[in-house]
């Protein structure tokens, strides 16, 4: 269909029918008035886009009739419960969904394909019979209702608590729940401790999780669960006071900064009250309690060699009794995967590719079969350098300051080769005017070219050049001639210029 509704045009026994929403596969349309004022009439679809109509697909119309309920599975359930209820004339044409009503009480949702209708039990019905009725609108808005339907809400089960941990514990510590009927679809469950409703994290059929309220009473209490108004019998719970953490032993003894440390002792913190953990003089950072025994963190990023300390709340920081020693970073050892080129004379330029090299150019010094040389430019994966004068064939080696080198990668050293001059972008050039010369061998870093013309008292100097192009402007004083490129002391052979 590709295009949106409204380039969309539908007709149906050649009534237009209102396009409601389409994508390139499907369209959503509404069947028009006339047209649902008749009774099972075998008609056609056609859908125009944009002038283009599709093939008449064949549809039957239906008039909306009342309701009728041929049965609900199951026949009985527990508030909450998914029910499906069977018949005809479920789904309305007014684009609302059927009301479904259990007794005296709607339910909240209801979802219906015509014949069936998917539905909750709702919340609020006593144990018994109750009648069931569908209710849906025609196309002139008249609400059609269904004969009702008998069905039997029973009482929702008791909960039962079978095992429970910890069964002491401070404000904010999670307590874990194991039974049955600990939680149901549609239903909410309520964990009370010590006369205080718990935080629920997590209420299923057999496993409930929580956290001891702020509000429990401090002492020796009860634990219930109450669900859909049925209420477990009641287990023993104690809830203790919050207290000073206290650090008893901390692993491993030292460590990188970043690397994991583990605390134990007592009342280290919990979700409510999470702890903080610093090393020697570094920042409090979070911390993972795990129970009020143990807790896991990171050695923070500023931590120096001293004692661990953890705070929890506004307790002060309970310190441990020995230090933790901050080992040295270590320096990533440089990785060269390439060097381009592969060879080179002295004072050509290589490209080294790899990673480990550093944030900053200064970070690594480069050696060509151990000759020092220059880094031009760089970052931590990619180096600009030049072969340094005196260097022979070899190994290239990166070092980080502090690290260890770079495994070894092949270079070879070339001999210098003397420019050579190709060409000249214009054929006759004129004094004091651009020019440029083409060849090889131009560039040398820190040796810029020079150019000597005939009739000039001085070389000139390129203004830019490359190893293979040289531009500059011929001198006012030049004459048809030779003209010879320098580069590092190596001279070019002459090459004739016709100059006006």
């Amino acid at each position: 269909f590709e295009q949106p509704s409204p380039a969309m045009l539908a007709a149906i026994d050649a009534v237009a029918a209102p396009v409601l929403f389409s994508t390139e596969t499907f369209a959503l349309v509404q069947v028009p008035a006339i047209t649902m004022a008749l009774q099972k009439k075998l008609t056609t679809l056609v859908i125009t886009v944009d002038g283009a109509a599709s093939n008449a697909y064949p549809v039957t119309i239906r008039k909306t009739g009342t309701p009728a309920i041929t049965a609900i599975e199951p026949a009985q359930g527990t508030v909450g419960a998914e029910v499906l209820i069977k018949g005809e004339n479920l789904g309305g044409l007014s684009g609302l969904p059927p009301k479904v009503t259990f007794g005296a009480v709607e339910a909240a949702r209801a979802f219906s394909t015509g014949t069936t209708i998917v539905t909750w039990i709702p919340a609020g019905l006593a144990a018994g019979s109750v009648s069931v009725t569908v209710s849906v609108e025609d196309s002139a808005g008249v609400t059609l209702t269904s004969a009702p339907s008998t069905f039997q809400v029973t009482a929702t089960p008791q909960p039962t608590v079978l095992f429970y941990a910890p069964k002491e514990a401070h404000p904010g510590d999670l307590v874990f729940l194991n039974g049955a009927d600990l939680g149901a679809e549609g239903q909410t469950t309520t964990v009370t401790i010590n006369g205080a409703a718990a935080d629920l994290f997590f209420a299923g059929q057999s496993l409930a999780v929580v956290a001891v309220p702020a509000a429990a009473t401090v002492g020796t209490g009860s634990l219930t669960v109450a669900v859909g108004g049925a209420t477990s019998a009641p287990v023993a719970f104690t809830v203790t006071p919050a207290s000073p953490p206290v650090i008893t032993s901390f692993e491993p003894a030292n460590g990188i900064i970043g690397s994991p440390i583990l605390v134990k002792g007592e009342n280290l913190g919990n979700l409510a009250t999470p702890p903080t953990l610093k090393v020697g003089a570094s920042d409090a950072w979070p911390a993972l309690p795990i129970g009020q025994k143990v807790l896991v963190g990171l050695v923070p990023k500023n931590a120096t060699t001293g004692v661990v300390s953890v705070t929890v709340g506004s307790f002060a920081p309970a310190q441990s009794g020995s230090a933790y020693t901050v080992d040295p970073t270590p320096v990533p050892t440089p990785v060269v995967s390439a060097l381009v080129p592969s060879s080179g004379p002295p004072g050509s330029v290589v490209r080294i590719l790899g990673y480990g090299f550093g944030p900053v150019a200064t970070d690594v010094t480069v050696t060509f079969g151990g000759v020092a040389t220059t880094v031009v430019s760089g970052h931590r994966i990619d180096l600009t350098v030049i072969v340094p004068s005196g260097a022979a064939s070899g190994n290239v080696v990166l070092t980080r300051a502090g690290g260890s080198p770079s495994a070894g990668t092949a270079f070879t050293v070339t001999a210098a080769q003397d420019p050579v001059i190709t060409a000249f972008s214009k054929t006759t050039a004129a004094a004091g005017k651009p020019l440029v010369i083409t060849g090889t061998n131009f560039f040398v870093t820190g040796q810029p070219p020079s150019v000597t013309f005939a009739g000039a008292a001085a070389p000139v100097v390129a203004t830019w050049r490359s190893n293979t192009s040289i531009f500059l402007t011929v001198p006012s004083t030049a004459v048809t001639g030779a003209v010879t490129v320098t580069v590092n002391g190596r001279v070019s052979a002459p090459k004739t210029l016709t100059v006006q």
